[in-house]
Formats: C-alpha cells, sequence, structure tokens
C-alpha cells in the first residue's frame, strides 16, 4: 500500500478558489501488513489563501468533504463525493475529481434541499428526546468481523511494525564557552570562567542565642529551677563493686653492710644484677 501524495486547488462551482476551506477524507478501513483490518480515523487539511492544498494518503476509495471556511461539519454548504487514490507517488485533485459525475447547479439545489430535509428530521429527533444509539464495535471486534484471528493483545502486537534502524549521531554541541563567544564575549576560557564568579557577598548578620539546654528542657515539660534540673541529671549512687583479686607475694630484700671500703666495693659489683640485694658502706668509728 503506497502512500500518494494529493496536490491541487479547491474552487466553489462559480470557479472562485475557496481559501481556508476544510477537507476530510474519510476511508472507514484499511488493511495492515499483516493482513488485519484497522480503523482509520479522518485526515482534515486546510486550504493556503489561494485555495491551494496538498496531502499524503494510502491509495484507495476515500470520501472527500468540503466544508466552507467558517463552516461547522454539521452547517453551512458542503461539498461531498468520493474519489480513488491511486497507487502513485502523487496526483492532482482535480483529475480525482474528474472521476466522479459534474455537479450541475440543478444537482447541487437539489442535493441542498435534501440535507436541509434531513437536517430538519434530525433536529425535530432532538427536540422529541431521541435515544442514545448502542455502543459500535472496537477496533479489535470490527478486525475480528474482518478476518482477524487471534486476542486482543495479539491483534494489538500486529499493529506494531519492525523496528527503525538506529538514526546517526548528531554532531557535538557548542560548549558554554563557544556559545557565549558567538555571542559576543570576547576573552579566553579562563577569563570566561572568571566572569561568572561575582563579588563577593557582604556577611550576614549574627543570628540569635539558641536556647540552653535547660530552656529546651523547660520547653519540653520540665518544671524546677536550673540548680534542680542540673540535679536531676544525677543518677543513684550505684552499687559497690566486688572486691579485687590478692595480689602475688612481695620478695624480701637482702641489706649488706660494710665500713671496709674494698668490701664494699667488691659486694656492688658482685650484686649489680640482683634488684634484691642492697649494699650499704658506713663510716668507721
Amino acid at each position: 500500500m503506497a502512500i500518494c501524495t494529493i496536490i491541487g486547488t479547491v474552487r466553489s462551482i462559480s470557479g472562485a478558489n475557496l481559501s481556508g476551506a476544510t477537507l476530510k477524507f474519510e476511508r472507514a478501513t484499511l488493511t495492515g501488513q499483516d493482513g488485519s483490518v484497522v480503523t482509520r480515523s479522518a485526515v482534515r487539511v486546510t486550504t493556503d489563501a489561494q485555495g491551494r492544498v496538498s496531502v499524503d494518503l494510502y491509495s484507495g476509495i476515500y470520501r472527500l468533504t468540503v466544508i466552507p471556511a467558517g463552516q461547522g461539519e454539521l452547517s453551512g454548504q458542503r461539498g461531498i463525493t468520493t474519489i480513488t487514490v491511486p497507487d502513485t507517488a502523487s496526483a492532482d485533485l482535480s483529475d480525482l475529481m474528474e472521476q466522479t459525475p459534474a455537479l450541475t447547479p440543478t444537482a447541487v439545489t437539489e442535493v441542498r434541499a435534501l440535507r436541509d430535509e434531513c437536517r430538519a428530521l434530525y433536529d425535530a429527533w432532538v427536540a422529541a428526546g431521541g435515544a442514545d444509539g448502542a455502543d459500535g464495535a472496537s477496533a479489535y471486534e470490527v478486525a475480528v468481523a474482518a478476518g482477524f484471528v487471534g486476542t486482543e493483545a495479539e491483534w494489538l502486537a500486529s499493529l506494531v511494525g519492525p523496528q527503525g534502524e538506529a538514526g546517526a549521531d548528531g554532531a557535538d554541541g557548542a560548549s558554554a564557552y563557544e556559545v557565549a563567544v558567538a555571542a559576543g564575549f570576547v576573552g579566553t576560557e579562563a577569563e570566561w570562567l572568571a566572569s561568572l564568579v561575582g563579588p563577593q557577598g557582604a556577611a550576614g548578620a549574627d543570628g540569635a542565642d539558641g536556647a540552653s539546654a535547660y530552656e529546651v528542657a523547660v520547653a519540653a515539660g520540665f518544671v524546677g529551677t536550673e540548680a534542680e534540673w542540673l540535679a536531676s541529671l544525677v543518677g543513684p549512687q550505684g552499687e559497690a563493686g566486688a572486691d579485687g583479686a590478692d595480689g602475688a607475694d612481695g620478695q624480701s630484700v637482702t641489706i649488706l653492710t660494710y665500713t671496709d671500703e674494698a668490701a664494699y666495693n667488691a659486694a656492688v659489683t658482685a650484686n649489680a644484677a640482683n634488684p634484691l640485694v642492697l649494699v650499704v658502706r658506713y663510716a668507721s668509728a
């Protein structure tokens, strides 16, 4: 199923270009790549100031409605016809319109009279409080009725085409410094970075003193003086701990006394490495 670009100029019966007109192309159903039938909403385009229009449509049969500028779809004058979009790259709207019988002024008058009669019947039905119609079938139900076999999840999955190829990476964008230079900044990148730093702000005023621990306690419900609050922080006397183990018995010290200097010196030398021997020398009488 190819896409065809429809181009052309929309004119009234008198030959005047219809600027700002809405063209509605309606196709009830179309077939997906897997053969399933899916619904397609109407395609709407608006003519430019010269009445020209361009729209891309799948090939197939469409109902074309032309709604003049300023008119709604249920009011005003409209032109309705059927066109066949060819399986080509492009087509002229006038060629497609020539496929349908020409609308003579008499035919237009008859169609308008029929339109007015239908509108009057519709207005009478609305005024009489007509009942709501039955809910229409869902897109999945329409697909099943057209031959699709499978669950709703499988039908939804069938609507998803294959993953497209990844696009090429785009070019790297300019850095913030390069953007600044392009905007008129003159200087090195270091100078630009330095220009981003504003002057030192003034020192802020000192904050109010915070509440003391005692004031916090009072705010939390403590009743009493600060001395009483301090006393409340001291817990009761703990129980006495168990006695420690007895220490090891000490060693006795041997005291050696001498009056003779030579004997004293000899004793000091002999016991220099023994901490349990004390050598004492007394002067002779």
